[in-house]
């Protein structure tokens, strides 16, 4: 079997990348494929626009970005409370 390739097997599929080489997921890539600009306008624009619940929310969670800290939040509030638009931000 030596000096043998898998093309010398036609019933096992081929390797759509080359042997060793890191594929990265196409998931994440697609969700890591944004403007950035675009993001920083949206954001600006908004966050005049949150009450004062919403504004501690919203900083809370862009602290831990800022400070590259892994973190989980729920956003809980009674009906009203423009959670989805707190999210929109």
């Amino acid at each position: 079997m030596a000096n043998k390739s898998l093309k010398d097997f036609p019933a096992m599929p081929l390797a759509m990348a080359p042997v060793g080489i890191e594929r990265v997921n196409p998931l994440i890539e697609a969700e890591l494929d944004y403007d950035r600009e675009a993001l920083r306008a949206h954001v600006e624009r908004r966050l005049p626009l949150l009450n004062r619940d919403q504004d501690r929310a919203v900083a809370s969670i862009l602290n831990v970005v800022r400070l590259d800290q892994g973190s989980v939040f729920f956003l809980d509030g009674p009906g009203r409370f423009r959670k989805m638009f707190v999210c929109s931000v």
